[in-house]
């Protein structure tokens, strides 16, 4: 019931610039460009030989929310570790989480997060093979 690093998450007020930065000056190869429904990129995503480094655009980055307590904070920095686990074992992370006292801070389809004791944003995850945006 080991977890394994899934992706790193970092949010971005330069998402072009940056995307830039990793694919042409440390030579990362793309995975995915996503968009979001007006058709704006949101996401790009590198792979890490094994781990993938996910740059995701900052929505407000002149208001950027500042509470560490937010499930979803939109400033920029790193967002948070994800670690791969078994869809079969979700339930019992949960309830693992739930015991130690950590509280979930949301869930998606593929992923249950919560905060480390310093704050840290993390994320148990079991993404299919390819995720959708």
């Amino acid at each position: 019931m080991n977890p394994k690093p899934h992706h790193l998450a970092l949010k971005v007020r330069d998402l072009e610039r940056c995307e830039h930065f990793y694919a042409n000056v440390l030579g990362l190869e793309s995975k995915e460009r996503l968009r979001a429904t007006n058709g704006t990129l949101r996401s790009v995503w590198f792979d890490l030989g094994g781990m993938i480094l996910m740059l995701e655009r900052c929505a407000s980055p002149d208001t950027a929310e500042a509470s560490p307590g937010a499930a979803y904070p939109e400033r920029p920095g790193w967002h948070l570790l994800a670690l791969t686990v078994a869809p079969d074992s979700r339930a019992d992370w949960r309830e693992r989480l739930r015991r130690a006292g950590v509280t979930i801070t949301g869930e998606s389809d593929w992923s249950i997060y919560f905060r480390d004791p310093e704050g840290n944003r993390l994320a148990l995850c079991h993404y299919p093979e390819q995720a959708p945006p």
